[in-house]
């Protein structure tokens, strides 16, 4: 089955460009739809479910981040893992992560009242979903998906809190 993908992009020429370099060169990846807000986009998004997600993340309103929120209700997002320029958001029930071209700092935005907790300098989780944590010189947290991230010495205080509020 060939992969689907989505467009965000507020300005027209932009997602022109996709779109052509899309039917040029991969010719296998077929657009689902495409939009040039949020708010057009969300709804869009959840109803095609696409593999990829083309997202523009400055959209001169609410932005790219505020579109992952809203298609990802915050409960089915484990954890995500990152470095200074790409992000893999993974989510419940999906085999493959989301990437998002922004490095992991652009989530630290992220309340702890919607429950992550930064536990490493490349990972970030949803403390609903760390099933357990081992301990060590900074440890390791086993989440839900089975996925064991390590914890730094440095963060090991914020998983030790979490699981204490679970």
């Amino acid at each position: 089955m060939n992969p689907t993908a989505y467009v965000v992009e507020d300005e027209p020429q932009a997602r022109e460009l996709i779109r052509a370099l899309l039917t040029k060169r991969h010719l296998r990846i077929k657009l689902v739809g495409e939009a040039g807000d949020v708010h057009t986009a969300a709804d869009a998004i959840r109803a095609a479910a696409p593999q990829v997600l083309f997202l523009d993340v400055d959209l001169g309103g609410p932005d790219g981040v505020d579109l992952l929120r809203r298609i990802a209700p915050v409960d089915d997002l484990l954890y995500r893992t990152g470095d200074n320029s790409h992000t893999l958001v993974h989510r419940r029930g999906e085999a493959r992560p989301l990437v998002v071209s922004r490095g992991i700092v652009a989530f630290d935005e992220a309340p702890r009242d919607q429950g992550f907790v930064r536990i490493h300098q490349r990972h970030l989780v949803n403390r609903k979903h760390i099933r357990r944590y081992i301990k060590g010189e900074g440890g390791e947290v086993i989440m839900s998906d089975g996925a064991s991230l390590p914890v730094s010495r440095r963060q090991k205080a914020d998983p030790m809190e979490a699981l204490e509020r679970l």
